[in-house]
């Protein structure tokens, strides 16, 4: 109203004039816009008083007809009772005044009742197609653009459109996807989501959400009016903002399950559904784990923010951005998992982990968790009480009853319209667009993917597990470590690694995998190790499952009914014997500070492998058996492992000294149930239930600590083929050499 006072006071002596037309004066027409308006025109009111307030007499609340008003014109200087004509008339130019006068003729009887005797037809009378006023408007504007006049500019900006899309308001924006390649954006991770109107400014403009600045979003508003669409947008402008090298979106899909469109972007590490509990644990756990280890980099770098630290390295860490659909229904189903979510709100936003969530009612949101979103926008709402809540006071601004339509949380609240993400006039025919922009995205980036939600696949390929990056990493780190599979919790790569537990039990159950790890396990130390750093020995079960390893150059020695074990046994104590005097004679000339681990390195391995425990029993002799506990109780940091499978049955109840040497040590695989098994002092915690046993699954057992994993499968035909590679390599070595 200040604005309206001001016009009316010193508006007319710049030429601006004031109309203004209210339903009810009181409170609206005060003095200020009454001793500034010199004519004053009152209509039929509700009562005295408001006849009062506009004209200072009663006499417009006696008025009866429609259109009769009274004119006053400054201090009574005119004063009159008037007839305002009506533009509203059907326009009929060619219809005379006699047909238009008169229509019908009825006959009134005494108690009032009409009886039509005669009416006009529709031919006589032409039915107006548009109103008089409506015709005058047409026919000034066809004036003025025959005479090339151009539109006024009004004093206000139009009102915002019902339906715009993304496409239009990204053309202006500087490093957007073009087809081909992505620029570099002028603000981080800050995307266009529609179009804002702010009347106090005369502005309406692109609205932004700044996730990089800000953190966390919430969005408000009651079904069917749009928060879907909002976060589809949302995730469009990001992807057509900003590559996969600096965005990543991991998807928690729990309403009407339309964001899996979005699966296929090389932004999105994956889509999580309302029944896919491991999935999202897995999830969980990743993000945990990815904000320790963005604790630790932004630690080292001295830094507090992602911007910070993709400065300060050059390190394209990319942001990633946890959108929930529905948080009301996630927080039901999956109660437990809210912390979760707490958790990431409060610490994430300066470590590039962004959250987007929908709900329907602000009581669906703790305060606890609330406290942690500075971003909320309010869509439609069906308690007007929450406008207020979650923006601020509106002041009486309510989002029109549009989809897509809502206020922003500002200084005083504005109102937005939701651009929607692809261009169509049909949601069929919007999706049809959307999906073909996805595609060409897909196809445009070549550079490494989002991280994918990590999920344990039904078979781990040894094959595929050995050239992972994080294996390649900790193979070359550490020599003697082997990749055992993937663990359960982490969805990592587990390894075993012969330089902390030398000797190893793999106890497991008739096709569980034992001799497929025995092969695997040696076939990569045969890869890593020349024949003069590597010597096997096979003690090979009656089935012969380990007998390809026998081709190996390195195998010194092979059998599976225990011919020659004599000779071995004699070897194996001269071995002994040796390394331990030259491990005593090194102490002694570093004075008791020798790196145990280097000695053993820069000496051969020796690796025993047994296949089957209750087999090596029937053909062992008591030398070797004393040997092997030797070994397995003192004798662990001489460079020679023993790694011994069997049946855990036949482990379990095996009174051996050997073996009972072996059980003691607490280390190795498990291929089976932990469940009713006596090798390894492990339980499940109380009140867990173990899941289903599966080929391959298992536990990898260190002195009291487990977890589960699931080992990797080495097919026939791969293990084939390292052998002839490996004796290739090192028979042309030899040849060399000879020549």
């Amino acid at each position: 109203m200040r604005e309206l006072v001001s016009t009316a006071r010193v508006g007319r002596s710049l030429g601006v004039h004031l109309i203004l037309a209210t339903q009810k004066p009181a409170g609206v027409v005060d003095d200020q816009i009454w001793s500034n308006a010199r004519f004053r025109i009152c209509l039929k009111v509700q009562g005295p008083h408001d006849s009062q307030d506009v004209i200072k007499r009663p006499d417009a609340a006696d008025i009866k007809l429609p259109g009769r008003a009274y004119i006053q014109v400054g201090n009574d200087e005119i004063f009159e009772l008037f007839q305002s004509a009506w533009s509203g008339a059907g326009y009929t130019p060619d219809a005379s005044e006699e047909i238009t006068a008169q229509n019908d003729i009825s006959e009134v009887a005494i108690n009032g009742k009409r009886h039509q005797l005669y009416t006009r037809s529709a031919s006589q009378i032409s039915k107006a197609e548009f109103t008089q006023l409506q015709a005058a408007v047409s026919h000034i504007a066809g004036v003025a653009q025959h005479e090339n006049i151009n539109r006024l500019k009004g004093p206000w900006l139009p009102p915002l459109p019902e339906q715009l899309y993304l496409e239009s308001l990204l053309a202006d924006v500087k490093g957007c996807w073009d087809g081909e390649k992505w620029t570099k954006a002028d603000t981080w991770l800050n995307p266009v989501i529609g179009l804002f109107d702010d009347p106090e400014n005369q502005l309406q403009a692109p609205l932004t959400v700044d996730l990089g600045k800000e953190g966390h979003l919430i969005v408000y508003g009651s079904p069917g009016y749009g928060k879907t669409t909002f976060l589809q947008t949302l995730i469009m402008s990001l992807a057509l903002n900003y590559s996969p090298s600096d965005v990543n979106i991991y998807i928690l899909d729990f309403g009407v399950r339309t964001l899996g469109l979005f699966s296929g972007l090389p932004h999105v590490g994956g889509t999580v559904t309302v029944d896919e509990e491991e999935k999202l644990n897995k999830l969980f756990k990743f993000l945990i784990k990815e904000m320790d280890t963005r604790k630790d980099l932004f630690s080292d770098k001295g830094v507090s923010s992602l911007t910070a630290y993709r400065d300060a390295s050059g390190e394209t860490l990319p942001a990633i951005v946890v959108v929930i659909d529905n948080f009301s229904a996630f927080s039901e189903i999956y109660s437990e998992h809210v912390d979760y979510i707490i958790q990431i709100s409060r610490e994430g936003g300066n470590l590039g982990i962004h959250i987007v969530v929908t709900s329907s009612s602000t009581s669906s949101i703790s305060y606890k968790l609330s406290s942690n979103f500075k971003l909320a926008v309010a869509l439609q709402m069906s308690d007007k009480g929450d406008y207020s809540l979650i923006v601020g006071r509106t002041q009486g601004l309510e989002p029109s009853p549009v989809n897509g339509r809502g206020l922003i949380k500002g200084n005083p609240p504005l109102e937005f319209q939701t651009a929607l993400p692809a261009e169509g006039e049909s949601e069929i025919e919007r999706t049809i667009k959307l999906k073909s922009i996805l595609n060409a995205i897909s196809k445009s980036w070549t550079g490494p993917k989002a991280k994918p939600i990590p999920v344990m696949p039904e078979i781990v390929y040894y094959k595929d597990l050995i050239i992972r990056d994080e294996v390649k990493k900790t193979l070359a780190r550490r020599p003697a470590c082997i990749p055992l599979g993937i663990e359960e919790n982490d969805i990592e790569p587990c390894f075993v690694d012969l330089l902390e537990t030398p000797h190893l039990l793999v106890p497991g159950d008739i096709q569980s995998g034992k001799t497929i790890f025995l092969q695997a396990l040696t076939i990569t130390l045969a890869l890593k190790f020349s024949p003069e750093k590597l010597a096997i020995h096979i003690f090979d079960s009656s089935s012969m499952g380990l007998y390809a390893l026998s081709q190996l150059p390195h195998t010194k020695s092979y059998t599976n009914d225990g011919h020659n074990i004599n000779e071995f046994a004699e070897a194996l104590q001269n071995e002994i014997d040796n390394r331990k005097s030259e491990l005593n004679e090194e102490r002694v000339r570093a004075g008791g500070l020798i790196n145990e681990k280097e000695f053993i390195l820069s000496r051969q391995l020796t690796l025993i492998l047994i296949d089957d425990f209750n087999d090596f029993l029937q053909y062992a002799d008591p030398i070797t058996k004393d040997l092997f506990e030797r070994l397995a109780k003192k004798e662990r940091n001489l460079g020679i492992s023993i790694v011994m499978a069997g049946h855990t049955q036949d482990i379990g109840s095996s009174w051996e000294s050997f073996a009972k040497a072996f059980k003691d040590m607490q280390t190795g695989v498990l291929l089976g149930s932990i469940s009713d098994q006596q090798v390894f002092s492990v339980r499940l915690p109380y009140g867990t239930t173990e899941k289903a046993i599966k080929p391959g699954d298992g536990y990898l057992v260190n002195r009291g600590r487990f977890c589960r994993v699931k080992t990797a499968m080495l097919e026939s035909n791969i293990l084939k083929a390292w052998i002839t590679q490996i004796n290739k390599s090192y028979s042309k070595k030899d040849n060399s050499s000879v020549e």
